[in-house]
């Protein structure tokens, strides 16, 4: 897992020295990679520093005790949350995601925002009509989450 997050590291900074500002870049994740970019944001500073993170039909990634020494071991102690919101999305029928799965994550993540542990504030959409797995349905309310954290903008005309 800390390959994948050091990974996320580089991509974010990768992208800054390309010229992408960090207010403009969106982790998004399905199922197992929801659950990644939930503990790149609950482990590391730099996740803190995303407008959003999406979680489609996550769950747990690892134990509790593993996500509070990993953030140990990042020297994350206080509060270092800053504007980043988590939005977990969870299909009304999904099977592998139980409903009660979904309601016992969200609040677990609520406990870490409500400590400032990465993030700011969370929000649950369930998606009806969706199963554990990606449909047309599922990027609309994947769009008004972005519509609302990275509005679009006039692109600037490239300098030659």
């Amino acid at each position: 897992m800390n390959v994948t997050l050091d990974y996320f590291e580089d991509l974010i900074e990768q992208e800054v020295r390309d010229g992408t500002p960090r207010h403009r870049i969106v982790f998004f994740g399905f199922s197992q990679g929801g659950s990644i970019v939930t503990l790149f944001l609950q482990t590391r500073r730099i996740a803190a520093e995303l407008p959003a993170v999406i979680s489609f039909s996550g769950f747990p990634a690892t134990a509790l005790q593993t996500i509070v020494r990993m953030q140990k071991e990042q020297g994350l102690v206080e509060r270092w949350s800053k504007n980043t919101k988590m939005f977990l999305l969870h299909g009304a029928q999904d099977a592998f995601v139980s409903d009660r799965l979904y309601r016992a994550w969200k609040k677990q993540l609520e406990g870490f925002a409500a400590k400032g542990q990465g993030i700011a504030s969370i929000e649950g959409r369930v998606v009806e009509g969706v199963r554990h797995s990606i449909r047309d349905t599922v990027w609309i309310p994947t769009r008004e989450i972005l519509e609302l954290v990275v509005p679009y903008e006039e692109q600037r005309p490239l300098k030659l």
